[in-house]
């Protein structure tokens, strides 16, 4: 059981209304990947989900690269990040074929 306090009582009310899939950000970001030719999926369970922490080590584990964006960023750099991202792995996987 957790010991954290929220800051305020208004928090978890907050936190709970909040939309945890298909925000106007997350939908603006998949739209500008898709329209730039990227493929992604959306419906894909992800390992552990008990804490970001947690989760990151599950994913790293399994060769997922893990990038997280906030709401309050740009969309168009959540998109560039994640198209830079994608485009340094290409490389890097090209590099390992040959040796």
């Amino acid at each position: 059981m957790s010991t954290l306090k929220p800051s305020s009582p208004s928090v978890p009310a907050r936190m709970s209304s909040q939309a945890s899939e298909d925000s106007a950000a997350e939908l603006l970001v998949r739209r500008l990947l898709h329209a730039a030719g990227l493929r992604y999926r959306v419906e894909y369970p992800v390992p552990g989900m008990a804490r970001d922490t947690e989760s990151t080590e599950h994913l790293v584990v399994a060769d997922w690269e893990v990038l997280r964006s906030w709401e309050h960023e740009a969309p168009d750099d959540v998109a560039l990040r994640i198209a830079v991202a994608l485009e340094r792995r290409k490389i890097q996987r090209g590099r390992g074929r040959n040796r």
